[in-house]
């Protein structure tokens, strides 16, 4: 693979003994290139400011909520953020996400899982077990729904195609993109062009967001999921 094609990826870690391990799967991993490797948001921001290099992925080693740490990311750099982490704590779950990471490893996830997850996150996916999902989704779908009016539901701003296309997105809650544009008789990349329009028009930012967003306007959308 050439080096234009791999998954250029910046490590943050504060643990050295993990960020060694993390460095070593990643050397072995031909789909990808460690491009730096640091031991906190803060050095992770002054080497972004300083790299020429484009960031397609950032990974981040942490047990602790991190939303301030991520918003400040965010000021430098909008690439997609995997959290690695040694507990499986749901508290701390649903504020990463919220915070609006892509994707969590947990203490079970093994080298092939590894690098599938970077593969998919950086492919546009999220990479969260279905629990995860559900729960984040409901819990958001009842904060945007407090503040939802009817008189202004912008799912009017979509095409019949592009509704049957946000039915289809939310009967394939988690499944790979690929596999939706095949219920739907399209090809990935058609799916993302259309996905790419959805998320301007509605206004949102991912997948996940578009998750809320189906649920929260179920009632407009049509029942056929197949685009005409």
């Amino acid at each position: 693979m050439s080096e234009s094609s791999k998954i250029n990826i910046l490590l943050i870690s504060q643990h050295r003994l993990i960020q060694d391990a993390l460095q070593s799967l990643l050397a072995a991993d031909s789909k990808c290139n460690l491009i730096r490797s640091v031991y906190s948001v803060e050095t992770a921001i002054e080497a972004i400011r300083q790299l020429d290099t484009k960031i397609d992925l950032i990974l981040l080693q942490t047990d602790v909520k991190v939303s301030d740490s991520l918003r400040e990311l965010g000021e430098y750099c909008d690439s997609p953020v995997i959290i690695i982490s040694t507990l499986a704590n749901r508290e701390l779950m649903d504020d990463w996400v919220l915070a609006g990471i892509r994707g969590i490893l947990g203490p079970d996830t093994d080298s092939a899982q590894f690098s599938k997850a970077l593969q998919k996150v950086h492919e546009g996916e999220l990479w969260l077990d279905r629990f995860t999902t559900s729960r984040i989704v409901g819990e958001l779908s009842k904060k945007r729904n407090e503040s939802f009016s009817p008189e202004s539901n912008p799912i009017a701003k979509l095409t019949d195609r592009e509704k049957g296309i946000l039915r289809a997105i939310l009967d394939g809650e988690g499944l790979p993109l690929r596999d939706i544009a095949a219920t739907l008789f399209i090809s990935e990349f058609t799916l993302r062009n259309h996905l790419t329009a959805i998320y301007s028009k509605l206004g949102v930012a991912n997948r996940l967001d578009l998750y809320v967003f189906t649920r929260l306007h179920l009632a407009s959308l049509p029942k056929n999921s197949a685009p005409s």
